[in-house]
């Protein structure tokens, strides 16, 4: 049996390696003193110390970081660790940080014997995946970490807010079911359910998430495009991208991708890049960007 790996499918790898047990709560941290260098390798614990506005001079993957998750964006003195896997220890030790936060299943990534470091552990998901108020209680402690916990009441509230301001903006257009998918490829997807970062954006919105059915820790179940004919009726796509090249023009040539009513325009809506497992900078992202696309504000193409 022949296997096809793409660049995509590398990165949500990745991204689930240690899936097999994630943390069931967050554990409890005294707020380290005045940290002046963090690193991460995990770009959801990255880009809600961007908005907090913490001192952050190390990330993993920052080239992979710019395709995946966009915004924050990450300033120029940013240093790349090299793959959130497997970091550079050299490039780590240069940078002489005073604290590593990373996620439970990726703390032991950065050896404490060869590079003395403050150490502490930030799950952003759970066993059941995630939740407003788990992303919410997560942003605090981690707040409380960095001591930015009035930076965090602020991206709590504008997070809040933006919600309030597109449920206001959203109530015009007709009601409907959604699906939030990412193309692996032309035959195969990822779906979203009500415990990833986009089914709580849905709920958060009031729009309907049309995937009811169970999800993996991450709140997503790969699919296959046939599975799509289950979804329904009224139901529009919600793609993100990114996905692998030429996908369009391998669907304009799938029979049963041109039977669907998703193959027609209006029927789905192309977002730009948003991380499906990031925290609250991900949620504002993605609420904006949907709420532009479904009020015609914004037309984004394959």
């Amino acid at each position: 049996m022949k296997f096809k790996i793409t660049l995509i499918s590398l990165v949500i790898v990745s991204s689930i390696l240690w899936i097999t047990h994630l943390p069931d709560s967050n554990q409890d941290y005294a707020q380290f003193d005045n940290p002046t260098r963090i690193i991460t390798t995990d770009w959801t614990i990255a880009e809600t110390l961007l908005a907090l506005q913490a001192p952050l001079v190390g990330v993993g993957d920052t080239k992979e970081y710019a395709t995946w998750v966009s915004e924050p964006v990450l300033n120029d003195n940013i240093v790349d660790l090299g793959l959130r896997s497997q970091p550079n220890l050299e490039v780590i030790a240069n940078l002489k940080p005073t604290l590593l936060i990373n996620s439970t299943w990726t703390q032991n990534l950065i050896p404490k014997n060869i590079i003395p470091i403050n150490l502490a552990a930030i799950d952003f998901y759970t066993n059941e995946g995630t939740s407003w108020s788990h992303i919410v209680q997560t942003t605090e402690k981690l707040a409380q970490l960095v001591n930015k916990t009035t930076q965090a009441q602020i991206l709590i509230s504008q997070t809040e807010k933006q919600f309030t301001d597109n449920i206001q903006r959203l109530k015009k257009i007709p009601k409907q079911s959604y699906a939030v998918v990412q193309f692996i490829d032309s035959h195969q997807l990822r779906i979203y359910g009500a415990n990833s970062l986009y089914g709580v954006v849905l709920t958060k919105l009031k729009l309907d998430n049309a995937w009811q059915h169970s999800t993996n820790a991450w709140g997503f179940s790969q699919i296959s495009l046939i599975d799509l004919t289950t979804l329904p009726k009224n139901t529009s796509l919600i793609i993100v991208k990114p996905y692998p090249a030429n996908v369009n023009q391998q669907l304009e040539k799938n029979s049963l991708w041109q039977k669907l009513p998703f193959s027609q325009q209006g029927n789905y809506y192309i977002l730009p890049s948003v991380w499906g497992f990031g925290a609250l900078p991900s949620m504002q992202r993605f609420s904006y960007s949907l709420t532009n696309a479904l009020t015609k504000q914004t037309v984004n193409t394959w």
